[in-house]
């Protein structure tokens, strides 16, 4: 989902809600990343669009969360994946 969060206008063409960026990866239209990715969320929509920046190109991907690891949404599996692709997951 979207946020009003100052600067959020000025930095549109940088920042993306999370299933719409998948959709357009999965349909080709995004084909590449910023080396500097930050994701926030703890779901498995988090999950997978940190994994797929990383195979973008995002060289310093990071996820950061509102809760603790034990808290998140995402299956945990999902998680370990993103641990084991070098992505740490920050608690805010």
């Amino acid at each position: 989902r979207d946020l009003e969060i100052p600067g959020r206008k000025e930095a549109a063409a940088n920042i993306h809600i999370g299933i719409n960026w998948l959709a357009n990866v999965a349909f080709e239209h995004t084909k590449k990343i910023g080396k500097k990715v930050i994701v926030l969320g703890g779901g498995n929509t988090a999950m997978d669009c940190c994994r797929t920046a990383r195979r973008l190109g995002g060289d310093q991907v990071k996820v950061v969360v509102r809760s603790p690891r034990t808290e998140m949404k995402a299956s945990p599996w999902e998680i370990e994946d993103a641990v084991h692709e070098d992505i740490p997951i920050i608690p805010a």
